[in-house]
This record gives structure tokens, sequence and C-alpha cells, in this order.
């Protein structure tokens, strides 16, 4: 017998069909300390969902609507293929051992309506912020969700490509700033462009 969680998920993807793709994905960043001055990763991880709805392609959401979906993330460290969720305490919850917490800044969003570089409107989620405190090599896998569903299903879940984050002495600078990056600044989202 199914519970009343599962029913839902099923009714709602048999209704709608989602799909989320990186169009920016991190390539590369210098590590955060311990002080309040976070080093974002860049370029900043951005994100556009697709709908499908009875077969047709919902280009947009209704406002009230787009702000029920939520993306989150999550680290993962790639050589030891684990992920890092850490509770406030710095407790690793699979490791149960200390560890700093890793992944700084907003780690979810809600959808937002904004316009692409051709000026079309697109349904993106945007991580203007994000910041890692220890060198090493990750991923991140964003899970979609939409809130007000008890429980809240993943509806979807896709990782970026990994990328390295360097110490300061490795660190080999920026990398270029891609134009989809200036024209969300432009629409006034806080890209931190280097």
């Amino acid at each position: 017998m199914q519970d009343d969680g599962t029913l839902l998920l099923q009714s709602l993807k048999q209704s709608k069909s989602f799909e989320l793709v990186v169009r920016q994905s991190p390539k590369r960043g210098r590590m955060t300390g311990f002080a309040n001055d976070v080093r974002v990763i860049g370029p900043q991880l951005v994100l556009q969902l697709f709908l499908k709805q009875n077969g047709e392609t919902l280009t947009l959401l209704p406002d009230l609507e787009m702000i029920k979906y939520v993306c989150y993330v999550s680290l993962i460290t790639v050589e030891e293929g684990v992920r890092v969720h850490v509770d406030e305490k710095g407790q690793d919850k699979n490791l149960k051992k200390r560890r700093e917490a890793n992944l700084l800044g907003n780690c979810a969003t809600v959808l937002q309506r904004l316009k692409d570089v051709d000026g079309s409107p697109v349904m993106l989620f945007v991580f203007p912020d994000l910041g890692i405190r220890s060198p090493g090599l990750y991923e991140l896998e964003c899970r979609l969700v939409k809130i007000g569903l008890m429980p809240s299903p993943i509806l979807y879940s896709v990782k970026t490509d990994p990328f390295r984050i360097h110490s300061p002495r490795n660190y080999p600078g920026a990398p270029k700033i891609p134009k989809l990056s200036r024209v969300l600044q432009e629409q006034g989202i806080e890209m931190r462009l280097q």
C-alpha cells in the first residue's frame, strides 16, 4: 500500500514533468577562509527550469506558482565520493565526525523570472554567493522541490561538472565572466563579477 506522499508525487509527475539544466557551472574557485570574506566560486551557478504539462512546454509560470519551486544545493567531494551534509554544529551526518562547514552562502533559492542573453523570458535558479572553505575537487548536487507538498519530494536532481577549489597560493585566477552573468547583474541579481 502506498502512502499519501507517494500518491501525491505520482499524480504530480503524471501531470507535469520537470528538467533542470545547468546553464552556468562553476569552473574553479579560491578557498574561503574563516573570516566573513567569502570567495565566490566562478562562474556562479545558474540553472534553468523546463516544465512540461500535458505534452506542452511551459516557458513561464504565474508568479504565485513560481515562488513555490525551490532549488537547493549540496556539496559532494569528488575524490572521496562522499556527499558532505553538515548540520549547524559542524557534525557530518554521514561520517559521524567533526568537519568544517565547507559550503558557504545561500544554498537554496526560489525560481525567478528573468531575461536570457537574447532577451527572452526564462525561469532560472541563481546561486550568486556560494563559496567553499577547503581545497579539493567538488560537484554541486542541485535538487528541485515544490514547497507546500508534504512531504516535499525531490522532483528533479542534477549535478554540476566537477570543479576545483584552490589554495590562495595555487589559485590560477578567476575564470572568464560569462555573458549570462553580466545579463543577470543588469537585471539586479548581485553577481560578484571579479
